[in-house]
């Protein structure tokens, strides 16, 4: 039984860590959008724009 908890902690602890590095790279992006206009707010949270050509712009 002591397995089962040791990994249910350690799983919750490396969900904490991912959600508390997701607020930061978001934070640093919307910082980044209001100080400079790029990317866009929709552009974070909608995320990469993708063509179907394939073609870069």
């Amino acid at each position: 039984m002591d397995g089962i908890a040791a990994t249910l902690g350690t799983a919750c602890a490396v969900f904490a860590g991912t959600n508390v590095d997701d607020v930061v790279i978001l934070t640093v992006l919307f910082l980044s959008a209001r100080a400079k206009g790029r990317p866009r707010p929709w552009q974070i949270v909608t995320g990469p724009r993708s063509s179907s050509s394939g073609s870069a712009r």
